[in-house]
């Protein structure tokens, strides 16, 4: 088995403001690593992955801090530095609105073309997060010059748009798919077909499909559907990038040719432990392994 494993991500970074409420100081706002970039980069860490992202940041404050976190979490930025800003506006808890400029947590297909061709990037899983559907075509083109490395489809809103000529074949292209049990109902129904329908359409003997929920994961594996039982998780700090950790886990145990029951308990374990993360943080290398 190889010991170390090359992650390569691409999706969403960026900086997103909370506020916290101290009895001491009162509402304090603070910034906070985001994206889903960032979360399965940082899961690939915690479970001993060498991690590297393309993504885009802002040639800004916002953007140094974001590099500055990737550096002290040891993961190689190859993606974009972007001149653009944006502006939010958030409605905190006491009802006074915040403005503030944070960096474009979104990358084009064209930049992430450019990227590859200037990078040249090593790999031995590929997982695309939060990213518009029309990558699609290039990544599985990647595919079929690389037969070595797992191709990893990490479902999210932005791909959900998909066109509905286009759904089976390009979703199906990947050795690997997660989903959440409202995305993977969403793409059953545009294409006229139940979850269970649905699932034998994108499925076949070489790929993974996992539809999760808040204490099941149903999945596809040879062309079985399965569902495996789970206690969900209690009272959680914050239950973004759950989903993220999930498909990390899921791709690296596959890559080391885990049990299919290890696979489960691993990702549903690392998905627990990014809800009790807090996000910018140091992780440890190797922490998150059962």
């Amino acid at each position: 088995m190889k010991e170390n494993i090359e992650l390569l991500v691409i999706g969403g970074l960026g900086v997103e403001k909370k506020q916290v409420l101290s009895a001491q100081t009162g509402f304090k706002v603070y910034n906070t690593i985001g994206g889903s970039g960032w979360l399965l980069a940082i899961t690939g860490k915690a479970l001993g992955c060498q991690s590297s992202i393309i993504a885009s940041i802002g040639n800004d404050n916002n953007g140094k801090w974001l590099y500055s976190i990737l550096n002290t979490n040891k993961i190689a930025f190859k993606g974009y530095i972007s001149n653009e800003t944006q502006e939010y506006t958030s409605t905190f808890k006491n009802g006074e609105p915040i403005t503030f400029t944070a960096t474009l947590d979104n990358i084009t297909t064209e930049q992430i073309i450019k990227c590859f061709k200037r990078e040249q990037p090593e790999f031995d899983i590929l997982i695309i997060g939060y990213l518009n559907y029309d990558v699609l075509p290039f990544i599985l083109q990647l595919r079929s010059t690389n037969k070595k490395a797992l191709f990893v489809l990490d479902m999210s809103d932005s791909i959900l748009s998909i066109p509905t000529n286009n759904i089976i074949e390009y979703i199906s292209g990947f050795d690997i798919i997660t989903m959440n049990e409202n995305e993977a109902k969403i793409l059953a129904s545009r294409i006229g077909k139940n979850v269970e329908e649905f699932l034998k359409m994108i499925g076949n003997r070489n790929n993974l499909i996992f539809i999760t929920s808040i204490s099941s994961i149903t999945y596809l594996k040879n062309n079985c559907i399965n569902t495996f039982h789970f206690n969900k998780l209690e009272n959680p700090t914050d239950t973004i990038g759950a989903g993220d950790a999930f498909a990390a886990s899921v791709a690296i145990c596959t890559f080391r040719n885990l049990p299919i029951m290890e696979i489960l308990q691993q990702s549903i374990h690392s998905s627990h432990l990014m809800c009790k993360t807090i996000k910018q943080d140091f992780i440890e290398k190797n922490s998150w392994i059962l």
